[in-house]
């Protein structure tokens, strides 16, 4: 199974490329990092694999601070958090997210 994460700056009109996102997984109620990167130039990044097990929790977190402090911008939500089941074992989960400097909007898709 893979994760992928597709964030859009929907006020510029273009993928939010250097946005720091980190993956974490919840087993009896702690939480344990997965992995972290910055999406790409087509806003993406992708984990894989993850744990083959089927129905863990996961928590995705996304630092809207520092990528939009890069562009002389304070947000009104520094992070998006999204927390997402996983059902199957082969299921890929993509998680898309627009945002702006005062919104944001996810959802998210199995294949």
């Amino acid at each position: 199974m893979k994760v992928t994460v597709h964030v859009v700056d929907s006020a510029l009109g273009r993928p939010a490329e250097g946005v720091s996102a980190r993956l974490e997984r919840q087993s009896e109620g702690t939480w344990t990092e997965q992995a972290r990167q910055f999406t790409d130039m087509g806003g993406q990044a992708a984990w894989e694999p993850v744990s083959s097990a089927a129905r863990y929790v996961y928590r995705l977190e996304l630092d809207l601070d520092a990528y939009f402090s890069a562009l002389g911008i304070v947000p009104s939500h520094p992070r998006v958090i999204v927390v997402f089941r996983v059902l199957g074992h082969a299921d890929d989960e993509h998680i898309h997210v627009m945002i702006t400097p005062h919104a944001q909007m996810t959802y998210q898709v199995r294949h």
